[in-house]
């Protein structure tokens, strides 16, 4: 048998070629590309896809803002309450605030005045503003006759206002033995209703028996004035 019997076809001496042609090919680029030799502008356009990038590789920063944006799902529920925490440490105390309107205004007087026959004055108390007050005052008198035997002599107290309004009046009649002082205590009560300040007076006086010369003596002498906003003595 000659060697002419063995030739090869053209089919296959074209399969041989490109064979050679392409293990040569794939050669050349693994030994001519160098690590790292690759770079954007060596990419075409869309020739990383999807299946070329390893699952769960990317970062975050690795996104624009658009794509960041986009993967912000619905927002969730409300979580349940957490526990309460602890109470904190109580704080400083505040600067005292300023002292706020009195509602009672008051007065007293200790000093013994002698009365007459004319309305002598005791006592007063001044009411700063308007408005409606319920007034009380409280007023002891005493009478030590000059002359000898039982003798009688009324003592008279009125209170009022210098801005007008329902006064009181109340009248002790004081009996005295003989050598005794006679003591009595007047109580008197107002309701005034006040337009402006105003200054409660309260007034004694007293009525001597014939021949009498020694008048009563009016001291502990107590105002007091509350405010109030419905008058008790049935005034609106």
């Amino acid at each position: 048998m000659s060697l002419r019997d063995h030739r090869p076809s053209p089919a296959l001496t074209i399969a041989i070629l490109a064979l050679v042609v392409a293990t040569a090919g794939t050669a050349y680029a693994a030994a001519r590309i160098a690590r790292g030799s690759v770079h954007t502008a060596q990419l075409k356009a869309n020739a990383v896809t999807s299946p070329k990038v390893k699952n769960r590789s990317l970062q975050a920063t690795d996104l624009g803002a658009a794509a960041r944006a986009g993967m912000t799902g619905p927002r969730g529920g409300a979580g349940t309450p957490g526990a309460r925490g602890p109470r904190g440490q109580d704080g400083a105390a505040g600067a005292p605030g300023a002292r706020g309107p009195s509602r009672v205004f008051a007065s007293s007087s200790a000093m013994a005045v002698t009365v007459g026959a004319a309305p002598t004055v005791v006592g007063t108390l001044s009411l700063p503003a308007a408005g409606r007050y319920e007034i009380s005052a409280k007023v002891v008198a005493e009478w030590t006759p000059a002359t000898g035997g039982i003798a009688l002599a009324p003592v008279t107290c009125t209170m009022a206002s210098s801005a007008g309004g329902t006064g009181d009046s109340t009248t002790q009649t004081l009996l005295s033995a003989p050598g005794s002082t006679a003591k009595a205590t007047l109580p008197l009560v107002s309701w005034q209703d006040l337009s402006a300040p105003a200054t409660v007076t309260v007034s004694c006086s007293d009525v001597l028996p014939s021949g009498e010369t020694a008048h009563a003596v009016a001291s502990n002498v107590k105002i007091a004035a509350l405010t109030t906003t419905t008058l008790t003595n049935g005034s609106p």
